[in-house]
């Protein structure tokens, strides 16, 4: 999931890199509208600040027709990006959970915190140093 912050508010995205750089993104975005004129969406974006923000990410291998699907819900939203034709025969690796900094022009600071993290069951509150 891509985070964009835009001043007091911020967007999300859906997106996913196959082991051999190939990449798709939404299928179906977070809340947008279609904007008349161009037919593009509109994503309406996230009041930014000191809020909680129930996430969840979930890879499904037969979705899409066998061909793989990536769903992700943030705070009841969801956004699904389908993968396309033959990116899942490239492979992939899900063993890292990660923050990546996307420095555009565009976009402000964003000061994110993450805390009660669970993959596969484990939980990890950061309580302590997860090491």
């Amino acid at each position: 999931m891509r985070i964009n912050g835009r001043g007091d508010h911020f967007f999300a995205f859906v997106e996913y890199c196959t082991s051999k750089w190939r990449a798709g993104g939404d299928s179906i975005p977070f809340p947008a509208i279609t904007d008349p004129e161009t037919g593009r969406w509109k994503l309406l974006g996230y009041l930014s600040g000191r809020r909680v923000f129930e996430w969840s990410l979930a890879y499904d291998p037969q979705g899409n027709d066998g061909k793989g699907v990536v769903t992700a819900t943030l705070n009841g939203d969801t956004a699904i990006s389908t993968l396309d034709e033959g990116h899942k025969l490239d492979g992939a690796t899900f063993n890292r959970f990660g923050i990546l900094n996307v420095m555009k022009i565009a976009d402000t600071g964003t000061q994110v915190y993450f805390d009660n993290i669970t993959v596969e069951g484990q939980s990890e509150s950061f309580d302590k140093d997860p090491e």
